[in-house]
C-alpha cells in the first residue's frame, strides 16, 4: 500500500526537495514535519522514502500508532534486538545513511521526552530522525543551547491549485467539476479525495451548500449517505468506534455472514489504511463519523461499542504478553474518560511540555513548592529530591519556563529511610505491609502535584500531569497499586470514577492542613483495570436525579430544588426525547414557543440547570454542533 501511495503522489515538489536537502546534504539530525489532519503528511513521507532510497539511504519506516510508547517499544519497532547502546552501534555499522521516518508522531507523545533526552543524543552521525504529526515541536526541542542547530521544522500546508487539479484529474473528472471541487476543498488532499468519491456516487451533489470549515465532516456524511451498499456503510460506522478493526471484530459487530464483504468494502475506500494489526479509518473521517453517529443514533453507537468490547474482552483473556500493548491500546480507545484516553490518543495540541526534571530545575521547583506548601512539606520534598531525584517531573510552557511539577516514583526505588522524614510515605509503607501486593509486581507513589499559579487546585497543568503519569502505567502493565496524596478531598469525585478509594486511615494531620491518601488497586494489571472501566460504562446506570413534574422540583440525591417554568420545560423536553439530541432551535420553538433567531437564552437555562444538578451536572450533555441531550436516564 505504501508503494502505491508513493506512485500516486502528486505535487509537493518544494517540500520534497527541502527535506532531501536537509537530511542528506545539510546532514540535519532531526526534522519535524507537521500539519493538520488529512493534509498529506503520510503521503509526503512515503514519497520521501522512495526519493531518499534512490540516493542510497537506508530507510526505516515506523508508524507511531503501532508502537508501544515506552523505550522498549520504540527500540523493538526498529527490529534490532538490543538496548539503546546496542541499537546505536548496529545503526552506526551500516554502510549508508539511515533515515528513521516516524509517522503519526502524536501517538508517541508520552515518549518524546525520552527521544529528546536519550535517543537523539545517542544517534550516530549517519542517522537521521524524521517525526511527522499534527503539532509543531515543543520549545523543549529548541530551547536548550545548541539544539536549534540540529532540529529543523517543515510545515505542510494545502496543495496549490495546479497540484489539487492534478490529483482530481486522476479520477477522470471533467475540468469544470475539478474546479468546483478544488475551490471547495481549498487544497486539502483528504477533502479532495472525499469530494471526488462523493461526486462519483452522486454527480448532482449540491456542493455549494457545504461550509469550508466543515468540509471533511460534511463530505464524509454525504459520501456515506450515497453509498448504496448497507454493509459498506455499516462497516465504516463500525470502524469509526474503534482504534482498528479486523475481520473477527467486524464479524462480531456486523455478523459473520457480512464480515468478508465489510473487509472488502473498507479496503476499497480512499480514507482507509491497512496496517499490521487491522484496518484503520483516517482520523478525521473516523471522528466525523463517530461524532455524527453518537449524536444522531446513540443507541447504534453504544451497541457497536458493546459488541466490539465483547470480542476484545474475550481476546484479552487469551492473549499472550506479546499482544498486551495492542489490546491495551484497543481498550484505551473504548474508555470514555478523557483523563485517560487523551494521554494515548490526543485530539489536540498541548501547550505544556512534560519532562523529567533536570538538576538545574531544583530552585524553580522549590520556589513553586514554597508558594503553595507548608515549610515542613517543602523540607520533605527536598529530602525526596536528595534521595529520589528521578521521581520529579516538570511542566514547561512554550518559553521553556517551569509552570508546575509532580513527584511519582516506583515504591521499589524509594529509600525506606526517607519515611523518617516524610510521615505520608511512612503511612504508605505501613499500608503496603498490612495489605501486601503480589510479589514481583510494582506499586507507585504519587507524592504531590503542584501548579505554579493554582497550587493543587484544578488547572490545565494538573490535567497534563495526570496524562503524563499514564506513561508510567504503560511502562509497567503489571502495576499492582498506586498511592496518591492530596490536601483536599475535592479530587475524590474525579478519582472515584477511575476506581480510586479514599483511605481515611492513612490521613496525615498537619498543623493547619491534612494530607489525604487515595489508592487504586489494578487487580491483575493495567489492562484488567481498564477492562473494569469499560465494563462499568455498559452497566445500566441507576437514576441520578428525579424530575418531579407535578411539584415543579428537581430531586437530586434526596434534596429538592425549585425549578422555574423554563427550567422544567427544558428538562421535560429533553427527558421526553430519551437519548436523542435536541437542537437549540427545537428547544426555543418547543419550550419558549418562539421562532428561533440565534438567541442564547437556552444556554443560560442549561447553566442554571447544571448548577442545580450539582454533582450530576454532566447529565445534561452538550453535543457540539448538534445540541443537548440527557444521558444516564
Amino acid at each position: 500500500m505504501k508503494h502505491a501511495a508513493a506512485a500516486a503522489f502528486v505535487g509537493r515538489a518544494d517540500e520534497l526537495a527541502w527535506l532531501e536537502r536537509a537530511l542528506l546534504d545539510d546532514e540535519t539530525p532531526v526534522v519535524f514535519v507537521h500539519g493538520i489532519a488529512g493534509i498529506g503528511k503520510s503521503a509526503l513521507l512515503h514519497a520521501l522514502s522512495a526519493r531518499l532510497a534512490a540516493r542510497g539511504a537506508e530507510i526505516i519506516e515506523l508508524d507511531g500508532r503501532e508502537i508501544e510508547p515506552i523505550e522498549r517499544g520504540f527500540l523493538g519497532a526498529l527490529a534490532i534486538d538490543a538496548d539503546l547502546d546496542g541499537v546505536m552501534r548496529t545503526l552506526d555499522a551500516r554502510d549508508s545513511i539511515v533515515v528513521l521516518l516516524v509517522d503519526e508522531r502524536d501517538a508517541l507523545r508520552l515518549l518524546e521526552g525520552w527521544l529528546r533526552r536519550r535517543f537523539v543524543p545517542a544517534m550516530p552521525a549517519r542517522v537521521r530522525l524524521v517525526l511527522a504529526g499534527r503539532s509543531a515541536p515543543s520549545s523543549a526541542w529548541t530551547a536548550a543551547p545548541g539544539w536549534d542547530a540540529i532540529v529543523r521544522t517543515l510545515h505542510v500546508g494545502p496543495l496549490g491549485s495546479a497540484d489539487a487539479d492534478a490529483l482530481l484529474a486522476r479520477d477522470s473528472l471533467a475540468p469544470a467539476t475539478r474546479a468546483r471541487l478544488g475551490a471547495l476543498a481549498n487544497g486539502h488532499p483528504l477533502a479532495l479525495k472525499l469530494a471526488s468519491a462523493a461526486i462519483a456516487a452522486r454527480p448532482d451533489l449540491p456542493l455549494d451548500e457545504i461550509e469550508s470549515r466543515h468540509v471533511v465532516a460534511e463530505l464524509t456524511r454525504r459520501f456515506l449517505a450515497d453509498v448504496d451498499d448497507p454493509i459498506a456503510r455499516a462497516a465504516v460506522e463500525a470502524a469509526s468506534v474503534l482504534r482498528r478493526v479486523t475481520r473477527p471484530l467486524l464479524a462480531q459487530m456486523l455478523g459473520e455472514e457480512h464480515a468478508d464483504t465489510a473487509v472488502s468494502a473498507l479496503r476499497a475506500l480512499p480514507f482507509v489504511e491497512s496496517g499490521p494489526d487491522g484496518l484503520v479509518l483516517h482520523q478525521t473521517v473516523r471522528s466525523a463519523v463517530e461524532r455524527s453517529m453518537r449524536a444522531l443514533d446513540p443507541a447504534r453507537h453504544l451497541e457497536l461499542r458493546k459488541r466490539a468490547w465483547a470480542h476484545l474482552r474475550a481476546e484479552i483473556h487469551a492473549a499472550p504478553r506479546a499482544r498486551s500493548w495492542r489490546l491495551t491500546a484497543d481498550t484505551l480507545y473504548l474508555v470514555e474518560r478523557p483523563e485517560i484516553r487523551e494521554a494515548f490518543f490526543p485530539t489536540d495540541e498541548h501547550a505544556l511540555t512534560m519532562d523529567a526534571a533536570l538538576l538545574s530545575d531544583h530552585d524553580a521547583i522549590v520556589a513553586i513548592a514554597r508558594a503553595h506548601l507548608r515549610d515542613d512539606e517543602v523540607a520533605m520534598l527536598d529530602a525526596w529530591w536528595a534521595r529520589v531525584p528521578d521521581a520529579f517531573h516538570v511542566a514547561r510552557d512554550e518559553e521553556g519556563r517551569i509552570v508546575g511539577f509532580y513527584v511519582l516514583a516506583f515504591a521499589e526505588r524509594v529509600d525506606p529511610a526517607l519515611s523518617q522524614l516524610d510521615p505520608v510515605l511512612a503511612r504508605w509503607l505501613a499500608h503496603l505491609r498490612e495489605a501486601p501486593i503480589p510479589a514481583g509486581r510494582p506499586a507507585l507513589f504519587n507524592r504531590v502535584m503542584v501548579d505554579a499559579q493554582r497550587g493543587e487546585a484544578p488547572s490545565s497543568s494538573r490535567a497534563a500531569y495526570w496524562l503524563d503519569a499514564k506513561r508510567t502505567y504503560v511502562e509497567r502493565l503489571d502495576l499492582a497499586r498506586i498511592y496518591v496524596a492530596a490536601h483536599s478531598l475535592d479530587v475524590l469525585p474525579v478519582l472515584s470514577k477511575l476506581d480510586f478509594r479514599y483511605l481515611a486511615g492513612l490521613t496525615v494531620p498537619l498543623e493547619r492542613a491534612h494530607v489525604h491518601t487515595f489508592t487504586l488497586d489494578f487487580g491483575e494489571g493495567v489492562l484488567a483495570w481498564l477492562s473494569r472501566l469499560v465494563d462499568a460504562q455498559y452497566e445500566q446506570p441507576a437514576p441520578r436525579f428525579v424530575i418531579d413534574r407535578d411539584a415543579c422540583e428537581l430531586v437530586v440525591d434526596g434534596s429538592r430544588a425549585r425549578l422555574t417554568r423554563l427550567e422544567l420545560g427544558v428538562l421535560r423536553y429533553l427527558e421526553d426525547r430519551g437519548s436523542a439530541v435536541v437542537s437549540r432551535q427545537e428547544l426555543i420553538e418547543g419550550v419558549w414557543g418562539q421562532a428561533y433567531s440565534g438567541s442564547n437564552v437556552v444556554d443560560a437555562v442549561i447553566r442554571t440547570l447544571r448548577k442545580k444538578l450539582g454533582p450530576h451536572a454532566d447529565a445534561i450533555e452538550t453535543v457540539t454542533g448538534f445540541g443537548y441531550r440527557l444521558r444516564g436516564r
